[in-house]
């Protein structure tokens, strides 16, 4: 497969060339506008030119941030935070004596969720510390069937 930055400037140059043939081609017979025309296209060729450092760029940033996002240990550090949340979330919440109750329920996990280790708003906390819950009780389910077994 080819590099999409030797294409794209294969493509500009042989604009810029194609720019050039007719300019030349017309001279003889030259109109202002002819001239006007090609002059605009071979600016406008450039400022291509110009912009493909930034363009690659770009693309590297996005395929960078693209395969973060995706990373396994990217998703397992997001997964160990929840359940850390989660857990501070359940200690707070046994001290306050409201596990299970309902508006104050989104006041601690908002509370527990800008805590400085944490760092969430208010709705990130809430789904993180949610999330971190429905691990715990995984964890918990999985832990109490091998007990059984």
């Amino acid at each position: 497969m080819t590099d999409p930055d030797e294409t794209i400037e294969a493509w500009i140059a042989g604009s810029e060339e194609a720019a050039r043939a007719i300019l030349m081609s017309t001279i003889p017979d030259i109109t202002a506008d002819n001239k006007r025309q090609a002059e605009i296209t071979l600016r406008h060729m450039q400022t291509l030119r110009d912009a493909l450092p930034k363009a690659a760029r770009y693309v590297e940033v996005c395929a960078s941030n693209s395969d973060n996002a995706k990373s396994a240990t990217k998703k397992l550090r997001i997964r160990e935070r929840n359940i850390e949340i989660a857990r501070e979330f359940k200690r707070r919440a046994m001290r306050r004596g409201v596990y299970g109750g309902g508006a104050s329920n989104l006041a601690l996990m908002t509370e527990v969720g800008r805590l400085p280790r944490f760092n969430l708003r208010r709705s990130a906390a809430h789904i993180a510390i949610r999330a971190g819950l429905a691990e715990l009780d995984k964890i918990n389910s999985s832990g109490e069937r091998r007990k059984m077994d």
